[in-house]
C-alpha cells in the first residue's frame, strides 16, 4: 500500500472497457512501470497502484482497476489473472441470446483471486484517506440506462452501495448485455437492483475519474496527470442493404452498440481540454487493435499481445511513455486544480507555486543572533497540551524589506503555518487575503476574502503564524482573528504599534553584515579568526551558501567533525549542489531556494556513512553505524518530542512479548533489533522493575547527530527536535522501496510503544505519543505483514486515537483489527471477541448505541455458541451417554450460560445500551436474565439478587434505577468500593477515579454536598493533570461539578462551565451526542433557576429538537426534556415577576453562603428582596476554580431543584 502527503500531485488512471480486449491495458501499463522502474533506479518493478491516486474502469475496464487498485496487484499478476479468466469465462458459450457466457463462472472466478489475494472481500478497503491506488468501477441500472453507478473502494458522500462485495461489483460492471445477465446488488436499505455494464454510454470513465478525485481529494487539489487506456481501435462499417434484411438489421444492432462503446470522443474532448498543458493528459490505444477481434475472443488474446507491443515500439508512444514515467517518478504538474481539470478557464490557471500557508523559510540576508532568536524562542516555544491562548511579538527597526526577508529564518524551529500579509496600506492587506481565500479555497469571486481566511484560523487544530509585514501603527484588529488564539509577529518601523505589546515583547532589529554570517561559520567550523586566509575563505563559503542561517551551521558542523580544511569545502558543496540539481526534484519552489541546505545535508549524511564504515574505532564507527538507523527512524515520527522514551517502552513491552524473536524489527537487510534490546538486572532503585534497556549507545548515537546539526537532543530530559527540512530530506534521500521498509519498521516501533494497559502513565503515554501517531499515519501507515500481529498493532493505535478522541479514526483501526482477527483467528476465537468488545465500547462512547447494540448481540450469540460447544465436548470426553448430554446441556439463550465471566461482562454492557436507547422491553428481559442467574448462583437472601431485584421493580414502575438502594446504604458501598480499588491499583490510577466518581455521586443523592464537592475537586484536579485541560475526563469532571451546583441551587457558579463544557462536547463530540445533548439541557435548567425564562425556553427547545431528531419521539430522555420545555413555558406566561425574584434570590444566598469574599461585587451588593433583573453570571476566570470548591460553607439552606 502506497500513501502521499498533502502537497502531492494528484495521478488519474481510466480504463475503458472491451471484454477480452482488456489486456491491451495491462500489457501498456506493464510498459509503463518498466519505465518508471529505469527512470526511478529501482530494485523491484513497482505497481500501478503506487502512482496513480484513483483507478477507474467501467466493464473489463472495472475488472482492471479493481485488480490493480482494489486488490494491489503488480502488471505481471494482473496479466497472468487476465490470462486464466479468458479461457475459464469464455471457452464455455451458451446457446442463448441473453447469456452466452455463466455468470456463475465470472464470480467463482473473480471470488477465487479475491480468496487469493487476502484483501478483503468488501469492495470498500478502509484504507487511511492517504493511500493510494483507490479503486472505483462504473456499472449502470438495468432500467435506468442514462444513470451511472459507482462500487467505490473508499468512502463517499452520498454512496448507496457501501457494502458491496468485490465480486459483485465485478459482476455488475461486466454484465455486458447478451453476455452475462445482470446483477443484483442491494443498497444500504435493503433495496435491490439489478445492473448491467456502463460501456454504452461511459465506456471510458475518464470524466468521472475527475469527478471522483475532486469529490475524494478536494477541487483545489493539484493535478499531475490523467492516463486514459482504450482497449484497441477498429473500423466499424454498415453492409449494404440487400437480401438479408434481418442479418442487415443484426449488423445495424451492432454498429449503433460500437457507436454507443466509442470512448473516443471523450478522449477528443478531454484531449481539447488539456491541449496547452504538456504531459498532463496521455492517451493509449492500439491503432487498429481491436480489428477482428470480438468482446469474448479469448484464443485471440496472444495475437491482442502482439499488436500491444508492436505498438508501444513505435517512435511517438515510446516518447509518451517515457513522458508520463518521467511525470510520474518525479510529481510534476502544470500547477491545475482538480477543478480546473474538470473545466479549464485558462485566464484564472495559477501556475505552480506553494500553498498560502507556508512552512518558514531561511533568510538570505540574515544568520540570527543569539539575543533575538533566544527571545524569540521564549515568545513562541512549543506549548503545553490544549493551551492555545494568544502569543504576539514585534521586530521594529529594519528596513522593509531585509526585515520581511529575515522574518522566517527566525523561526527557524519551524513550529508553525506561516500566513503573511503585506501589511503596508488596507489595500495591500486586501489583496493579500484575496490572494491566500483565491490560491487555497479556491473563492475568486469570494466577496468576504477577510472573513474567509480568519474563520479557517480559527476552526483549524494546525500551530499557525500570522506575519503583518510592514505593520501600519493602527487598523489591524479587524484582520485578526476573534479569541485568545495563535500566534501573531508584527514587522514594523513605526514606535508605536496597536495593539501595544509590553517591552519584553517587542525587539529592536539592526541592519546585518556579511560578517555576522562568517562569525557563525567560524564558530560552528571552531577554526581560528584571526588567521588572514581563513578570512577570505569563510567570506566566499557564506556567500556560496546564500547566507541561509541552517546551510551555514551544518557546513561548519561538517567541517569540524569530518573532518575537512576550510579552503576544500567548496569544491566537496559544489560538487554535491550539481547532483542536487541534476535531480528533477529541484527543478523550482521552495526545493530550489533550500538546494544550498539540502546540499550540506547530504555532505553531513556521507562524513556519518563514512565513519560507519572506518573499523579503526569500532565503537566510534558503531555510534555512526546507529545514528544512521536512528535517522532514517525518526524522519517517519513528529520533528519534536520525547523520542527517547519510544525506543525504550518498546524495548520493554517487545520483551515482554519476547517480540524480538518472533517478529524481529528490521529494514532490508538492517537488523534493528538491537536498538529495543532489554536485559534481566536484579531490582533496585535504579532499576525498579528488574529490567534495563540496552540502548546500544543511542544518546552517544544522537549526540553525533547532534554535532553534525541534524538534530537536536536534552539529555536531561529525552527530548529531541529535527528542523522540518532537515526531517523532509532524510524521508526523500530514501528510494521507495528502501522508505517503505525504514517507514514499517519505524511503525512498527511506535506500535510496540502504545501500552494496552489502563494505568495513569500509559495515558499520559498516549497523550504525549499522538503527535508522533499522526506523522506516522500520514507517512507510514504501511501494515505488517502478519495479520495477527497487525491486528494488534490496530488496537493499540485505536487505543491512543480514543484516548485523543479521535473517533473515526480509531473506529478505522478497530474495524480494520476486527477484519484482521477474523481472517487470522477465525470469527468464534476469544480474540476476535476482545476487538467486538473493544468496538461496541467505542460505538457507545460515540453515542452509537444502535451499533453498540448490534455488535454487543453478535457477540452474545457467538460467546454462548461457542460455551456450549465447550460444555458438549466436554461431556463427549465423560463418555456421558446422548440422552444425559442433551438433558445437561443449557439451552441457548439460558442465564445459567452467565457463569462464564466473558459472557456475564457483555450482557451487562448490552443492558446500559438498552437502557440508554431506552429499548425497555429489551432491557427488561436482559434484567429479569441477570436477576435469575444471581439467585440461583447466590441465593435469594443475597444482596447482588436483592439489587438486580429493586432494580427490576424500580425499573417497571418507571423510576431512575439509581435510586434502588437505600441512599446511606449506597454512600457505604461507594466507599468500600474506594478503598478496595486504591488498595488494588494505587490511589492515583483510573480505577480508582472511576470509584471516586460513583461516590461522589452517592454522596450527592445523599445530599452530602460538601463532601461530594471535595471529592468531585479531586477529580477535576486529576483529570487536568494526567490527562489535559481540554480532554473529555477533565471536561467530564467539570460537567459533573457544574450539574451539582444546579442541583444545590448554585447556577451563578455553574453557568459559564456549563458553557465550556457544551462548546467542548461540541468539538470533541459531535453536536448530536448524548452529552452534548444533556449539557444543552442542563443550560436550559440553569437559566431556569437563574429566573432567565426566555434563555431556558431557547436551550430547552434546542435540546429537545435535537433529542427528537437522535433519539426519538418516544425516548424517555426526549420526553424529559418535552415535558420540562412546555413547563417553563406555561410558567414563563404565569408566574409573576416578584416570584421569578424570589426564585433568583434562593440562587444567589445560596452562592453567597458557598463563596463568600470570592462573590462577585454586583453579588456582594445584593440585598434581600432587591431586583436582580441586571445580574450578570460568574466568569470562571474571575476567581480560582480549586479555591471555589474547597470553601463551601453554610447548611446548604433552600438547595435542591424545584419541580
Amino acid at each position: 500500500m502506497s500513501f502521499f502527503d498533502e502537497k502531492e500531485p494528484i495521478n488519474l488512471l481510466a480504463c475503458d472497457g472491451g471484454g477480452i480486449r482488456g489486456v491491451s491495458e495491462l500489457v501498456i501499463l506493464h510498459e509503463l512501470m518498466k519505465a518508471i522502474q529505469e527512470k526511478g533506479e529501482f530494485a523491484r518493478m513497482p505497481k500501478p497502484c503506487d502512482y496513480f491516486h484513483i483507478i477507474g474502469g467501467t466493464s473489463t475496464g472495472g475488472l482492471v482497476a479493481i485488480m490493480l487498485g482494489r486488490l494491489e496487484m503488480s502488471t505481471e499478476e494482473a496479466i497472468a489473472a487476465y490470462d486464466g479468466f479468458a479461457s475459464d469465462i469464455f471457452s464455455k458459450r451458451r446457446p442463448s441470446l441473453v447469456e452466452k457466457y455463466k455468470a456463475k463462472q465470472l464470480e467463482a472466478t473473480v471470488q477465487r483471486l479475491v480468496r487469493d489475494q487476502g484483501k478483503g472481500i468488501l469492495m470498500r478497503d478502509g484504507r487511511p484517506r492517504n493511500s493510494k491506488g483507490r479503486a472505483f468501477v462504473c456499472t449502470m441500472p438495468e432500467q435506468k440506462h442514462r444513470q451511472t453507478v459507482r462500487l467505490r473502494a473508499y468512502e463517499a458522500a452520498g454512496d448507496k452501495y457501501p457494502n458491496v462485495l468485490i465480486y459483485e461489483a465485478a459482476r455488475a460492471t461486466t454484465a455486458a448485455t447478451t453476455y452475462f445477465r445482470p446483477m443484483s446488488i442491494r443498497d444500504e436499505d435493503g433495496r435491490e437492483e439489478r445492473f448491467v455494464d456502463a460501456a454504452l454510454g461511459m465506456n471510458n470513465p475518464i470524466s468521472i475519474c475527475l469527478e471522483e478525485a475532486a469529490e475524494l481529494f478536494g477541487p483545489q487539489r493539484m493535478l499531475g496527470c490523467i492516463v486514459s487506456l482504450g482497449t484497441g481501435s477498429r473500423q466499424v462499417e454498415m453492409r449494404p442493404y440487400g437480401s438479408g434484411s434481418i442479418r442487415y438489421l443484426w449488423r445495424t444492432i451492432k454498429v449503433v452498440k460500437e457507436i454507443g462503446t466509442d470512448s473516443e470522443k471523450d478522449h477528443e474532448k478531454i484531449r481539447a481540454h488539456f491541449a496547452d498543458y504538456d504531459n498532463t493528459y496521455f492517451r493509449f490505444n492500439v491503432d487498429g487493435g481491436a480489428q477482428g477481434i470480438e468482446l469474448s475472443d479469448w484464443q485471440k488474446i496472444g495475437e491482442l499481445k502482439e499488436r500491444t507491443r508492436a505498438y508501444l515500439q513505435t517512435p511517438d508512444v515510446k516518447k509518451s511513455i517515457d513522458d508520463l514515467a518521467d511525470v510520474l517518478v518525479h510529481h510534476r504538474t502544470h500547477g491545475l486544480t482538480l477543478n480546473q481539470g474538470r473545466g479549464i478557464n485558462k485566464n484564472m490557471t495559477i501556475p505552480a507555486q506553494p500553498r498560502f500557508i507556508r512552512r518558514g523559510r531561511s533568510s538570505n540576508t540574515f544568520t540570527g543572533r543569539d539575543n533575538i532568536l533566544r527571545r524569540l524562542d521564549e515568545c513562541f516555544e512549543p506549548r503545553a497540551p490544549g493551551n492555545t491562548s494568544r502569543r504576539e511579538f514585534q521586530l521594529r527597526g529594519m528596513s522593509r524589506a531585509k526585515l520581511g526577508m529575515c522574518t522566517a529564518a527566525l523561526m527557524r524551529g519551524i513550529r508553525f503555518h506561516i500566513i503573511w500579509i503585506d501589511a503596508t496600506d488596507k489595500v495591500t492587506i486586501e489583496q493579500s487575503f484575496h490572494h491566500i481565500a483565491t490560491s487555497y479555497f479556491g473563492t475568486e469571486g469570494d466577496t468576504q476574502p477577510v472573513e474567509k481566511v480568519l474563520n479557517w484560523l480559527k476552526e483549524t487544530a494546525e500551530e499557525w503564524l500570522l506575519v503583518f509585514d510592514n505593520a501600519p501603527d493602527s487598523g489591524l484588529f479587524r484582520y485578526r482573528p476573534d479569541g485568545d488564539i495563535g500566534n501573531f509577529l508584527y514587522t514594523t518601523r513605526h514606535q508605536n504599534l496597536q495593539p501595544r505589546l509590553q517591552p519584553q515583547f517587542i525587539q529592536d532589529v539592526e541592519e546585518m553584515e556579511i560578517q555576522e554570517a562568517a562569525q557563525l561559520l567560524i564558530a560552528s567550523a571552531q577554526v581560528p579568526s584571526n588567521i588572514e586566509a581563513n578570512r577570505k575563505v569563510v567570506d566566499d563559503i557564506v556567500k556560496e551558501l546564500g547566507l541561509l542561517p541552517l546551510a551555514i551551521d551544518q557546513a561548519g558542523a561538517y567541517i569540524h567533525m569530518a573532518p575537512c580544511q576550510l579552503d576544500k569545502y567548496l569544491d566537496v558543496f559544489n560538487k554535491q549542489k550539481q547532483d542536487l540539481l541534476k535531480d528533477p526534484q529541484f527543478t523550482g519552489g521552495d526545493e530550489a531556494r533550500h538546494i544550498a541546505v539540502y546540499a550540506t545535508f547530504n555532505i553531513s549524511f556521507k562524513a556519518i556513512k563514512t565513519s560507519s564504515e572506518k573499523r579503526g574505532d569500532l565503537t566510534k564507527a558503531r555510534h555512526a553505524e546507529v545514528a544512521l538507523m536512528l535517522l532514517r527512524l525518526l524522519c517517519f515520527y513528529h520533528n519534536e518530542g520525547l523520542l527517547f522514551v519510544v525506543f525504550l517502552y518498546a524495548a520493554k513491552e517487545r520483551h515482554k512479548l519476547d517480540r524480538n524473536t518472533y517478529f524481529p524489527v528490521k529494514a532490508g537487510d538492517v537488523d534493528l533489533n538491537e536498538l529495543v534490546e532489554i536485559t534481566e538486572q536484579d531490582i533496585s532503585p535504579e532499576f525498579p522493575d528488574g529490567q534495563a534497556w540496552v540502548n546500544i549507545g543511542w544518546i552517544e548515537s544522537v549526540k553525533l547527530l547532534e554535532e553534525f546539526s541534524l538534530i537536536k537532543f536534552n539529555a536531561s530530559n529525552g527530548y529531541s527536535s529535527m528542523h522540518v527540512l532537515v526531517h523532509d530530506w532524510a524521508r526523500s534521500c530514501m528510494e521507495d522501496e528502501e522508505k517503505r521498509e525504514w517507514a514499517l519498521a519505524a511503525r512498527c516501533l511506535l506500535m510496540d510503544s502504545i501500552s494496552l494497559g489502563t494505568d495513569r502513565l500509559s495515558a499520559h503515554w498516549h497523550k504525549l505519543i499522538m503527535p508522533h501517531l499522526q506523522v506516522v499515519m500520514k507517512y507510514a501507515n504501511i501494515p505488517h505483514a502478519d495479520l495477527g500481529l497487525e491486528s494488534e498493532y490496530q488496537i493499540r493505535m485505536a487505543r491512543a486515537l480514543r484516548q485523543s478522541h479521535k473517533f473515526k479514526h480509531a473506529n478505522t483501526a478497530l474495524q480494520q483489527a476486527l477484519d484482521y482477527r477474523k481472517k487470522y483467528f477465525g470469527i468464534d476465537d476469544l480474540h476476535t471477541f476482545d476487538v467486538m468488545r473493544h468496538l461496541a465500547r467505542l460505538y457507545e462512547d460515540q453515542g452509537l448505541f444502535a451499533e453498540a447494540e448490534s455488535m454487543l448481540l453478535e457477540l452474545i450469540d457467538r460467546r454462548r455458541l461457542q460455551i456450549r460447544d465447550k460444555m458438549w465436548t466436554a461431556a463427549l470426553e465423560t463418555n456421558s451417554t446422548d440422552a444425559t448430554r442433551e438433558v445437561e446441556m443449557p439451552a441457548f439463550y439460558s442465564e445459567k450460560l452467565l457463569d462464564n465471566a466473558a459472557l456475564n461482562t457483555d450482557t451487562k454492557q448490552l443492558l446500559i445500551v438498552l437502557m440508554k436507547m431506552d429499548s425497555r422491553q429489551a432491557a427488561e428481559k436482559v434484567m429479569v436474565d441477570l436477576l435469575k442467574w444471581t439467585s440461583e448462583k447466590f441465593g435469594e437472601d443475597n444482596s447482588k439478587t436483592r439489587f438486580w431485584q429493586d432494580t427490576l421493580d424500580q425499573f417497571r414502575r418507571g423510576l431512575d434505577v439509581r435510586d434502588t438502594e437505600d441512599s446511606t446504604l449506597r454512600v457505604e458501598r461507594a466507599r468500600e468500593e474506594v478503598k478496595v480499588k486504591s488498595e488494588q491499583y494505587g490511589p492515583f490510577e483510573p480505577q480508582t477515579l472511576g470509584a471516586e466518581r460513583q461516590l461522589a455521586k452517592a454522596l450527592e443523592l445523599d445530599g452530602a454536598f460538601q463532601e461530594a464537592d471535595d471529592r468531585l475537586t479531586y477529580i477535576i484536579e486529576y483529570c487536568e493533570l494526567i490527562y489535559g485541560k481540554h480532554s473529555l475526563q477533565h471536561i467530564d469532571a467539570i460537567f459533573a461539578m457544574a450539574k451539582s451546583l444546579n442541583q444545590q441551587m448554585r447556577p451563578y457558579e455553574a453557568d459559564e462551565i456549563l458553557v465550556t463544557v457544551l462548546d467542548r462536547y461540541g468539538t470533541l463530540l459531535g453536536q448530536q451526542h448524548p452529552k452534548t445533548l444533556e449539557a444543552r439541557y442542563e443550560i436550559g435548567f440553569n437559566r431556569f433557576l437563574r429566573s432567565d425564562y426566555t434563555g431556558a425556553i431557547e436551550a430547552m427547545k434546542e435540546c429537545y429538537d435535537r433529542r427528537k431528531e437522535v433519539l426519538g419521539s418516544d425516548h424517555w430522555l426526549t420526553k424529559m426534556t418535552g415535558v420540562h420545555l412546555a413547563h417553563f413555558q406555561h410558567m414563563d406566561k404565569m408566574v409573576p415577576p416578584w416570584n421569578r425574584d424570589s426564585l433568583k434570590e434562593i440562587a444567589v444566598e445560596n452562592t453567597l453562603k458557598n463563596m463568600g469574599d470570592l462573590a462577585p461585587e454586583w453579588m456582594k451588593q445584593w440585598k434581600p428582596g432587591m431586583c436582580l433583573e441586571n445580574a450578570v453570571s460568574i466568569s470562571p476566570n474571575s476567581f480560582n476554580f480549586s479555591i471555589l470548591c474547597r470553601t463551601r460553607r453554610g447548611d446548604h439552606a433552600g438547595s435542591g431543584c424545584p419541580g
